[in-house]
């Protein structure tokens, strides 16, 4: 197996700039996605918004599960071009699930 090292790691001020690192470092503006299942974390939306990339949502059961649908998740995955960065959010925000 392959061993972690200091390469692997990213050190931030917190979730909002590590969200929007990623969007600089691996999507394109104007061409890329991003998936997101809301309800989620709202900061996604914001940095997709500001390096203008496209949403992909996948919205997560109702409650009061708020369960991932992952055959809804690979198909948009399947059917939509460009997705760079897949968002999960473990536990939920703002569900808590």
């Amino acid at each position: 197996p392959r061993r972690l090292t200091s390469d692997h790691m990213f050190v931030g001020v917190g979730s909002d700039e590590a969200i929007d690192a990623l969007l600089r470092c691996f999507c394109v503006p104007g061409c890329d996605r991003i998936l997101t299942c809301p309800p989620t974390y709202g900061m996604y939306a914001v940095s997709a918004h500001v390096n203008d990339v496209a949403i992909v949502k996948v919205p997560l059961g109702p409650a009061p599960a708020f369960a991932l649908d992952v055959t809804a998740v690979c198909d948009a995955l399947t059917r939509e071009a460009h997705v760079k960065l897949v968002y999960l959010c473990s536990p939920g925000n703002p569900t808590g699930s």
